[in-house]
């Protein structure tokens, strides 16, 4: 057997460039690229990989990205333009924001002009195309694992930094938005900090990834996925666990703010939108839906979020709002642990509003009276007229388990569990389990559609009234059944009776459960 050869102390110097040796060398002098706490302020590297537009065709693979002092992978770049509006051509990685000479805090809020120079402007520098984000394995970031180079305010200026194309897959990502969020961006931001955070994008996959410990405390104002616009946006086999209170001996109240607070966030979800207003197609949608063209393509979906794992301590587990189709099948979704937090949010495991509209409102009410209840047609057909045009918004949700805990954090919820759609829902076979003190949530599951069909679920609570109903289901049309609720479980139609059948309740009996309907005006 042949001796190994010793290997040389620096071995980079052989084969890296110049400039990258020159770096690291600068970088050690420095002090590395720390992200730890500390009362004198630190000089950090933005750290990681930068994707600026106008990239494509990109392969990110295969790395190790630890202790960035900003985002780990970094998506989009900026560019100056001066008072006239044209490119100065300058180079610009990322524009850092101080608070104050002895700030630590950090901030991906973009600057609508250029520091120092009030009659430059601050823009995305394009378009990233065909991004692949795979088998890489980042830690320890003061802020997002993969995010966006910075968020511009949309109040002031309609700039976002946008993607086609992008796939982030079997990725490890820990220990990330570790450094404390700038006071200003907490109270006002509608943007989420987060592992992954998305700005704007068209045909996401996200799958296969490892997602642990967000936010500088168990918490905090971040979450695990943040998408503030997505087109055809897939979520699967994913897991996203934030698990460091459970080891927590005590623990503070954790801060309110303006950002988001979850496990998987979508703010705006949709199938792909017409990238020509005047095609066939939309001539022919505007035409049944009296006037109205069509937004966004048929037959496509707008989200699928299938087979992930999600836990945290606070925040919804999945909170998505949209329009056109949602898939979201067997997940496990769990929230609640010892983080607390004031006030009352209207879900807090899981809150799903799909804004689309039923078929029979692309038609005249008059074409469909002759076959369905008027009631019901005037009711789809008033009630959003700008997207009358456009897919469906059907939304099943089927086979997940979703978990409330707040026997430690005393947590308070109108409900666990709140799913609404102005079109069809199905809400089958699911397991809806909650735990905590008496009235932790007015009901476990709170199902509202056009038309709703909630069947073989098991809404289960514990002793001692953690909720004043176990679900509340709500639809023009109505159906109801083999459902088992350990409190009352109340189904009402509005254009026809509810067909509320064979489904048990085990601590209650029917007639408790119509007083109660009555005493609440349900």
């Amino acid at each position: 057997m042949r001796p190994s050869r010793p290997q040389r102390a620096a071995p980079g110097g052989e084969w890296l460039p110049l400039t990258v040796t020159g770096d690291l060398s600068t970088d050690e002098k420095a002090g590395g690229t720390s992200v730890s706490s500390s009362t004198e302020k630190e000089v950090v590297h933005p750290g990681g990989i930068q994707i600026a537009g106008t990239s494509r065709d990109v392969f990110v693979v295969e790395n190790e990205i630890d202790r960035a002092g900003r985002n780990g992978i970094t998506l989009g770049g900026l560019s100056i333009l001066d008072a006239n509006g044209n490119d100065t051509g300058e180079i610009v990685g990322v524009l850092i924001v101080e608070e104050g000479p002895c700030d630590t805090t950090v901030t991906l809020h973009v600057p609508g002009t250029r520091p120092g120079d009030p009659g430059g402007r601050v823009v995305a520098s394009g378009k990233l195309t065909n991004i692949q984000i795979n088998r890489n394995r980042i830690s320890n970031c003061g802020l997002c694992g993969i995010g966006p180079v910075g968020f511009f305010d949309l109040a002031q200026v309609f700039e976002v930094i946008n993607i086609e194309n992008l796939s982030i897959t079997a990725n490890t990502i820990s220990k990330t938005v570790l450094r404390p969020l700038a006071a200003r961006v907490q109270r006002t931001s509608i943007f989420g900090y987060a592992a992954i955070c998305v700005p704007d994008v068209e045909n996401l996959v996200l799958r296969d990834n490892n997602i642990t410990d967000f936010g500088p405390q168990p918490g905090a104002q971040v979450c695990g996925v943040f998408i503030l616009n997505g087109q055809m946006v897939e979520i699967s086999r994913n897991r996203v666990i934030e698990g460091r209170d459970w080891n927590l001996t005590s623990s503070d109240e954790a801060p309110s703010g303006g950002g988001s607070r979850g496990g998987i966030v979508v703010l705006t979800v949709t199938p792909p939108a017409f990238t020509t207003p005047a095609s066939l197609f939309t001539s022919l949608a505007a035409f049944g839906a009296e006037n109205t063209p069509a937004v966004y393509e048929p037959g496509l979906p707008a989200l699928r979020v299938e087979h992930n794992v999600v836990r945290v301590p606070l925040g919804e587990a999945l909170e998505v709002f949209g329009f056109g189709p949602f898939s979201i099948v067997n997940n496990h979704l769990s929230c609640g642990g010892t983080a607390k937090a004031a006030g009352r949010p209207l879900a807090e495991t899981v809150l799903i509003l799909n804004l689309g509209t039923a078929l029979e409102a692309a038609h005249p009410a008059g074409k469909f009276a002759s076959v369905t209840n008027v009631e019901y047609v005037s009711f789809l057909k008033n009630v959003n007229r700008p997207f009358a045009g456009s897919p469906t918004g059907a939304v099943i949700f089927t086979n997940n388990i979703c978990e409330l805990e707040a026997s430690v954090s005393e947590r308070k919820c109108i409900s666990s569990v709140t799913v609404f759609s102005l079109d069809d829902l199905i809400f089958a076979n699911n397991q809806c389990w909650l735990d905590g003190p008496r009235e932790t949530a007015l009901m476990d599951a709170w199902v509202r559609a056009g038309s709703l069909q909630v069947i073989s679920n098991r809404f289960q609570e514990g002793l001692g009234s953690p909720v004043v109903l176990s679900g509340f289901t709500l639809g023009h049309l109505n159906i109801t059944m083999q459902n088992i609720s350990t409190y009352c479980l109340i189904a009402k139609g509005i254009s026809q009776p509810a067909i509320d059948t064979n489904n048990l309740v085990a601590l209650s009996n029917k007639g408790i459960c119509e007083a109660l309907a009555r005493q609440l005006h349900l």
